[in-house]
């Protein structure tokens, strides 16, 4: 290869000698001498770094010729960074992190407000618990993509990703029905409140669960109208009083944590006992308040890191053209923490509770309908038909349901293979956990344990 000036001029030299022959190739040589010369003369003008560009060969080339991507200035707008907030925040800090071209501002931190959105500093907004109605309002003058986080608004002008209180409800239902209560118990709003439309989901979901097995909850509404006013006299002696006239025993479903703790600790205080005579469950599992109660509370915990990651996700198709979802999409809730406050039979029959707890205690094992049988030494019919009277199911429908729901606590609080999850959940084969789980769950153990947010270690 011809590399350098003095190479270039011999070969010219040479080919510029006179010919003997054919003028054929002459002509050819000259034409070679002249488009050598032009290319070594573009070659010596350009750079090393511009060099390499134009041929497409140096990473420096191609990090130069790429455009620098927009920055997405989006804002999170929350009063609090605290329990659901926070792992709210955690999801949106992942995202920004994983995607490069988001830029977050946290109200809660001062590095935005009102006066700053309303002059165009920010693309779009996650928010968070924010009752303010001016900021609602100049959120909706500023027209930018919004997402909504907290709870469901009627007719909300902006996007929601939400936790399906609705389903909450019913999930409480079903949990004290499958443990054999007779006698419910409702502790929520009185409903004039509108800074807590879930309460009224919560309730909705929670008596329509019951009416299909014909049942009707006793009911206690409070009528605090703000967060200050909880320890009211007059509402701790009304409380206390209704508490005291429940028939024994009673499931009591609190539409949040803050209420079923009231309630573990005046049933205290008037001699009533938690969970003999009256089982709690609150709802978004605050770890400190659950844990602090006495006996510890049964909780539902909603699901704020899938939450936050379905929010990232609409914001940023949003900010990048697409049309905002028409509906509000809704996140079920995660499966029912059980601590001590509920744990409580409270089947009339004993062959049925007997049953009930042979297969909770031996959930993480094979359990056949004929292990029960023996164990309890019955007729296979006998207890069948008690079974099915006392709890709407059949006992191998127990068995599977016990299966599934250890599945669904070992997919969200460890990081164990598939395998190993179906082998401790009493599965004898993955092919059975995968098509038993997705008929329970409606997903697949694998969505479910990314909707849990747990992130598996590298392989």
């Amino acid at each position: 290869m011809l590399t350098s000036p003095t190479e270039y001029f011999n070969y010219a030299l040479k080919s510029n000698q006179p010919s003997t022959g054919n003028k054929e190739r002459e002509r050819k040589n000259a034409y070679r001498q002249r488009n050598l010369m032009q290319f070594h003369q573009r070659r010596v003008k350009l750079s090393p770094v511009k060099r390499e560009k134009k041929n497409g060969n140096s990473p420096a080339g191609r990090r130069a010729s790429k455009k620098r991507p927009k920055m997405f200035r989006v804002a999170y707008l929350s009063r609090d960074v605290a329990g659901y907030s926070e792992r709210v925040a955690m999801e949106i800090a992942h995202f920004a992190n994983r995607v490069e071209d988001w830029r977050v501002y946290i109200a809660y931190l001062g590095e935005i407000g009102l006066e700053e959105i309303a002059r165009g500093d920010a693309d779009g907004v996650i928010l968070g618990h924010w009752d303010d109605p001016q900021m609602l309002t100049e959120l909706a003058k500023a027209r930018i993509p919004v997402v909504s986080t907290p709870h469901f608004q009627q007719d909300s002008p902006f996007a929601q990703v939400i936790p399906d209180d609705y389903e909450v409800g019913v999930m409480a239902a079903q949990y004290f029905i499958n443990k054999g209560f007779r006698n419910f118990a409702y502790y929520g709003m009185d409903g004039t409140n509108l800074l807590w439309p879930w309460e009224k989901l919560r309730r909705q979901g929670y008596l329509a669960a019951l009416n299909k097995h014909g049942r009707q909850p006793h009911i206690f509404d409070n009528t605090v109208a703000d967060w200050w006013s909880f320890q009211n006299d007059r509402q701790q002696t009304a409380l206390r009083n209704w508490i005291k006239k429940l028939p024994k025993p009673t499931a009591l479903f609190a539409c949040m944590d803050r209420f079923a703790y009231e309630a573990v600790r005046l049933a205290r205080d008037t001699q009533v006992l938690a969970p003999e005579e009256l089982a709690i469950c609150g709802v978004d599992n605050i770890e400190w308040i659950c844990m602090l109660a006495q006996p510890p509370l049964t909780s539902i915990p909603l699901n704020p890191r899938q939450i936050g990651r379905e929010a990232c996700r609409v914001l940023n198709e949003m900010m990048h053209g697409q049309p905002a979802p028409q509906k509000p999409l809704f996140i079920p809730p995660l499966p029912v923490v059980s601590r001590a406050s509920t744990d409580l039979n409270a089947f009339e029959d004993p062959d049925v509770a007997a049953a009930h707890r042979f297969i909770h205690e031996h959930a993480h094992q094979p359990i056949r309908v004929q292990d029960i049988i023996t164990k309890l030494m019955v007729s296979r019919r006998s207890i069948e038909m008690r079974f099915r009277a006392q709890t709407g199911s059949t006992l191998q429908d127990a068995i599977w349901r016990a299966h599934v729901d250890r599945a669904r606590h070992l997919l969200i609080n460890t990081a164990e293979p598939m395998w190993r999850v179906a082998m401790e959940s009493g599965f004898k084969t993955e092919k059975t956990f995968n098509v038993m789980f997705r008929n329970t769950a409606g997903c697949t153990p694998s969505e479910y344990r990314r909707q849990g947010g747990i992130t598996l270690p590298p392989k």
